[in-house]
Formats: structure tokens, sequence, C-alpha cells
């Protein structure tokens, strides 16, 4: 698969082929959304599989808009040559991703692969430092959960009006199974650590769907009350939500809502755990 996905990126035209594109990107999708029990252990093919699908949506070469200007023999212009494979291609994906699977994916990305595992915690329990280093800072091609974000990030960018609902219902739900008062570590307080981190990445999309004040005054400032040990897997999310969505879209949220958001960042920058606090200064 490592193979495969350096000739795409070296060789898109010729990897567009009916014969190599539709085959790969399918197989791609199915282990990433249905992964059979023994592939999980393997997670460096998972992480070729989702740089595989990351690349395809993202190349610029499959984009319906192509440029060049140089003339073969026969008077058909590069360009044109372009434009022609880039239609293909653009048709091409929009039969092996219908809406139905591009949102089958969204939810696998967030549900399991964003989700921490028990070794996560446990690796966190230990060394909270290493443990946001190595979840924050690593290369995304080296780790599953930041490769797995980062193609989330892209197929957001790609077909946003689609999953900006999706990702909402997920935040939604995830909110009503987990109330701020939780303290057991359990599937539904780890989904909603996960829910925080999809609606963080992809914040400038999503105000258009949410109102981060209502959303801080109804849950993300109760989550801060909360001193539970448990609770510090919610308040590094917390910590990230509120750095990107006050600095990046911070010209939509009122001044008296900036000002708890920037009372709550210190009173983050006092927590316990250092794996909170490195989250807030990030």
């Amino acid at each position: 698969m490592k193979v495969l996905a350096a000739f795409q990126a070296r060789h898109p035209y010729s990897f567009s082929d009916e014969g190599v594109l539709p085959p790969v990107l399918d197989f791609c999708m199915n282990k990433i959304t249905n992964p059979e029990v023994e592939i999980l252990s393997f997670e460096q093919f998972l992480i070729q599989c989702m740089i595989m699908v990351k690349s395809v949506l993202e190349c610029k070469e499959y984009l319906p808009s192509m440029t060049g200007h140089v003339v073969d023999e026969t008077g058909i212009t590069l360009e044109q040559v372009k434009k022609n494979i880039a239609a293909a291609v653009s048709a091409l994906l929009a039969s092996l991703l219908p809406n139905d699977r591009v949102v089958l994916l969204c939810n696998a990305l967030i549900r399991r692969y964003f989700v921490l595992s028990g070794s996560d915690i446990e690796e966190w329990k230990q060394n909270p430092e290493a443990f946001h280093h190595e979840q924050d800072m690593v290369q995304w091609t080296e780790k599953l959960r930041p490769c797995a974000e980062a193609l989330y990030i892209i197929l957001f960018e790609k077909y946003s009006k689609l999953l900006g609902p999706v990702v909402v219902s997920i935040l939604q739900e995830a909110m009503n199974n987990c109330p701020t008062t939780l303290n057991e570590i359990t599937p539904g307080l780890l989904l909603k650590d996960a829910a925080y981190g999809a609606t963080a990445y992809v914040y400038y999309e999503l105000s258009n769907y949410i109102s981060f004040k209502e959303w801080f005054n109804s849950d993300l400032c109760l989550e801060l009350t909360n001193d539970h040990p448990n609770r510090r897997i919610i308040k590094r999310k917390v910590a990230l939500v509120l750095g990107q969505w006050v600095s990046e879209a911070g010209e939509q949220i009122e001044a008296d809502t900036k000002q708890q958001v920037y009372s709550a960042s210190i009173w983050l920058l006092e927590d316990i755990d250092v794996a909170v606090r490195c989250s807030n200064l990030h």
C-alpha cells in the first residue's frame, strides 16, 4: 500500500486510470470504514490506506480547473488533455464516493479512530507530558489518530455542506449521552472527547451551524467545574476548542463571551494535569 501511495503522489495522471484508481480507492475505503479485527492491530497498514484516500481527495491534478499551454504535434493542448483527465477523474470519484459513503467515512473516523484507547489513557496516566507531545506534535503520517485527523480535515473541507450537520449531530449525541457530571471513563465520555476534537479541527466551517456563545454557556464552561481526575480527558479537548474557536473565529464571538473564554483559559493553565495545561498552551 505504501508503494501505491507513493506512485499516486508521483504519477497522479497514470494512477487515475479506470483500472487502477477505482479498485485501490474502494479497497482503502472498505478497510478504513469496515476493517477486519486482525487488521486493526496493523496500524501502519491503516495509516497507508488513509494516506492514499487523503492524497486522492486533495490531489490538485484531479481538480476540474487545470493549467498548461504546451501544444503537441496533433494540435491538442496539454491544458485540454489535463482538463479531460480531471473531468473523468471527477466523475469517477463522484461514483466512488456517493454521499452515504462520505458520511460513513466521517462517522468511522470520529467514532473509531478519534477515540482514545485503553493504552492511550494508561500512557497519559504514566506520563502526561509525553502523551501530549506524542498526540499533538508527532508527524501525522506516523500515528493512526493524527493520520485520521488529517484525513478528516481534508474530507470535511471537500464535503463541508454535507458533513457539517453530521458532525453537529455527533456532537449533540455525545453531549446528551455524557453529562458534565459523569466521572466514569465510559464509551460516552470517550465519544464526547472525540466529538469535541472533531468540532475543534473544523471550527471555521462549523461556526455556521453552532452558536459558540450558547455552547460555551451550556456545556463548555461547565466541563471545567468538575475536578474529578477522569475529567481531564474532556478538559484537554475543551482547551483545544476554546483556543481554535476564539483565535480563528473570534470576530464572530461577542466581547462578553470572549472575556469568559479568556478566564477559562487562565483556569486551564492552572489545571493539575500537565497534558491539559500543554493543550491550553498549544
